[in-house]
């Protein structure tokens, strides 16, 4: 019978209490609703938290109906416990519980406390690896820390490993020379993030010469012929500087009374920079210094060839054979009244001085400067590369008083003879010039390499 025809016969309390007999009442709304976040390796906006109520007072439930705000996501549970997925990191939620059975739906329950919910970190990216001398450094952004600090970020290239407590850069050092895949993760006290992106990078190591290692820097010096050995990778913006033997003292004249002789120019000297250097053996010719007004041998190494200074030039007094000073990386410097002073190699050295009507020879020309009397010019110095000027000319001799090489150059001897003194080898000097017999030798040449560490 319809409803309409129980309320006409008087019969609707009959009705309603058959069919609360049938279907019963809603729940009772749920309560103590709790949340405790799930962290320990949740990945990344896959947080969790483990919710739990007890039933309302009344019928029992068919199932529940749990949601999360923010987000407005609902999960059905037939448990007063359930765990609560797909959360956003480091969020903030509320979750509220109601009871659904066949006769209706409880009132909604009082939200649970706020809780913040924790993963591991967002994984980061790697920019760019860069390489040095068997060293990597990775270049990446700092990532959400997931809800809880970041401990440290680790950087991975193969067996090998490194970390920061920031982020920017990690550098993974004396490693030898391979291919190696490198990525980054993040930690924090619920666990890693996934790996990064992986870029492949590979270092370079290098021997030969004598290896210092001055503040920034690796350097190789080379005073023989010798090799440098590149493995690996390309070294990129490297430096040399390259510096020829030096010339020969002059001789007096050979006839009575003697004469003074020119002091040897200094060897050639280069600095280059921004030099990429390939995988290979590269050969270090350290050119000699010579004797008596004779040029130096050239310095060669990665192309570049630093040219031999110039010999002294021989005293002329005895007014026999005119005999000028011989030109190279730096000018030797004439003999007492002998035609003019050699002529240096632009951008290597400089000239040596013409004293040519007087009684003492002219000194040789240095890397840093000419020669302006019998005194040899300067050397040169380049911070980093050595400790003291290099490459200077060799002073002349004269009547009474030596004339003193700077910075490496060979003094010139004293009247008569006495006190001619050689270069000091691996300078690239010019030898010292002589009144009454030979010139000293020049000093032999010098190569420096380096490159950042």
């Amino acid at each position: 019978m319809a409803y309409s025809s129980f309320k006409q016969s008087g019969l609707d309390g009959f009705k309603t209490k058959k069919i609360k007999r049938i279907l019963g009442n809603p729940p009772g709304k749920p309560l103590g609703i709790t949340a405790t976040d799930v962290g320990t390796n949740r990945a990344y906006n896959n947080g969790a938290a483990n919710i739990s109520f007890t039933k309302g007072a009344g019928e029992d439930p068919s199932y529940y109906l749990v949601s999360a705000s923010p987000g407005n996501i609902t999960v059905n549970t037939q448990s007063t416990s359930v765990l609560f997925e797909n959360l956003n990191s480091n969020t903030s939620y509320t979750f509220t519980v109601v009871a659904v059975n066949d006769a209706g739906t409880s009132d909604i329950s009082d939200p649970s406390s706020s809780t913040l919910i924790t993963t591991v970190p967002e994984t980061p990216t790697l920019s760019s690896v860069s390489y040095g001398y068997r060293k990597l450094t990775s270049s990446f952004s700092s990532v959400n820390s997931g809800g809880k600090s970041i401990i440290n970020y680790t950087m991975s290239a193969s067996a090998n490993t490194a970390t920061s407590v920031s982020a920017g850069s990690i550098t993974i050092s004396n490693i030898g020379v391979a291919s190696y895949p490198v990525f980054i993760f993040a930690s924090n006290a619920n666990g890693n993030s996934s790996n990064s992106n992986t870029i492949t990078e590979s270092p370079f190591d290098v021997s030969g010469g004598s290896i210092t290692t001055p503040t920034g820097y690796r350097l190789h010096t080379f005073t023989s012929l010798q090799n440098l050995v590149v493995t690996g990778n390309t070294i990129l913006n490297s430096e040399c500087i390259v510096v020829a033997g030096g010339g020969g003292g002059g001789s007096s004249s050979s006839g009575a009374g003697g004469g003074s002789g020119g002091g040897g120019g200094a060897g050639g000297y280069l600095y280059a920079t921004n030099i990429s250097v390939n995988p290979g053996t590269y050969a270090a010719t350290v050119g000699a210094g010579q004797g008596a007004m004779t040029n130096g041998a050239n310095s060669e190494f990665l192309g570049q060839t630093a040219i031999g200074g110039g010999g002294g030039g021989r005293s002329n007094n005895d007014n026999t054979s005119r005999i000028g000073a011989n030109s190279g990386g730096s000018g030797g410097g004439s003999g007492a009244r002998s035609a003019g002073a050699g002529t240096g190699v632009t951008g290597q050295g400089n000239s040596g001085f013409n004293n040519g009507s007087a009684d003492t020879g002219g000194g040789g020309g240095g890397a840093g400067g000419a020669s302006s009397s019998r005194t040899g010019g300067s050397g040169r110095l380049v911070s980093g590369f050595h400790a003291s000027e290099i490459a200077g000319g060799g002073g002349a001799s004269s009547r009474g008083s030596s004339g003193g090489g700077i910075h490496g150059g060979g003094n010139g001897s004293s009247e008569g003879g006495g006190g001619i003194t050689n270069a000091t080898a691996n300078t690239g000097g010019g030898g010292g010039g002589n009144y009454s017999g030979g010139g000293s030798s020049g000093g032999s040449g010098i190569i420096f390499f380096r490159y950042a560490t």
